[in-house]
């Protein structure tokens, strides 16, 4: 279970230090997903490792993501590599939008492998029509 990893453990820790608002039932959907995306241990440590770096990046300049078409304008995507070097595709994926709050700087909606195990962008659809943090009921 992704839940118990190591790696896990140090990336819900690093979230937690970082002014990003998350629901946790999101963060931890989005935990199981990319352990089906990644099955292989160390290729799902780096790519936790990969997301909680670009988080760290989007904290420190959050308009660095590319802005979002249609009804989810007011959010950002960025897309990044699960592996670094020359040549892997960018197969990672976050979105988040940009809030105004003191204790937070960033609302994350979803993160993972672009398409493993499914297409990210409609798994965090359903959050995003939401329109607040609460998970859907």
């Amino acid at each position: 279970m992704p839940e118990q990893s190591a790696a896990t453990l140090a990336f819900v820790e690093r979230l937690r230090r970082m002014p990003v608002q998350a629901v946790a039932a999101y963060v931890a959907e989005d935990l199981r997903a990319l352990a089906l995306a990644f099955p292989d241990e160390l290729l799902f440590a780096s790519a936790l490792q990969a997301i909680g770096d670009e988080l760290g990046r989007l904290a420190c300049d959050p308009n660095r993501g590319v802005r979002m078409q249609g009804h989810s304008a007011d959010w950002h995507r960025t897309a990044f590599q699960s592996v670094g070097g020359q040549g892997h595709p960018a197969d990672l994926r976050i979105v988040y939008r940009v809030l105004l709050s003191d204790h937070a700087q960033l609302e994350l909606r979803v993160f993972g492998h672009r398409f493993l195990p499914d297409v990210i962008y409609l798994r965090g659809r359903d959050r995003r029509l939401m329109g607040t943090t609460e998970p859907p009921r």
